[in-house]
């Protein structure tokens, strides 16, 4: 899914949401050459829809002075999570900055926006647009 510091120590940690179509585990890695060491998972997402070429079904975002969050559906593609992992390595907590986000269709793409820091725009199936913006109160 994406590289980014989401424990706060420094160095890069990996991303994947595995088996998105089964069991939707979002896990974060540190990258330990030669290995990736998971030290965090979520359950319920997912970043693919089964039969579909995109890819583009998560970002990461992310506001000056705050860890990097997650924007990720869950596994029905129909609702918003957006995590951000707190505490330290594996002694954190993945934390949901808001209720899961109900769509009224399914998602197809994610995009970060790029002149709005910790903002994202969803394409929906019905090919309607949200737009799901952070803010400094989490």
């Amino acid at each position: 899914m994406g590289v980014a510091d989401f424990d706060g120590d420094g160095k890069q940690d990996v991303s994947a949401v595995i088996t998105p179509h089964v069991g939707g585990v979002l896990t974060l890695y540190h990258y330990r050459p030669p290995q990736l060491v998971p030290y965090a998972k979520a359950m319920d997402t997912s970043n693919h829809l089964m039969g579909s070429p995109e890819q583009k079904l998560a970002v990461i975002v992310q506001l000056p002075g705050q860890r990097p969050t997650i924007i990720v559906p869950d596994m029905s593609l129909k609702a918003l999570h957006a995590l951000r992992w707190e505490g330290s390595g594996a002694n954190g907590k993945f934390r949901e900055l808001t209720n899961v986000m109900p769509l009224p269709a399914q998602v197809q793409r994610i995009t970060g926006m790029t002149d709005t820091p910790g903002a994202a725009c969803v394409l929906l199936a019905d090919n309607s647009w949200r737009r799901v913006t952070l803010t400094n109160t989490h």
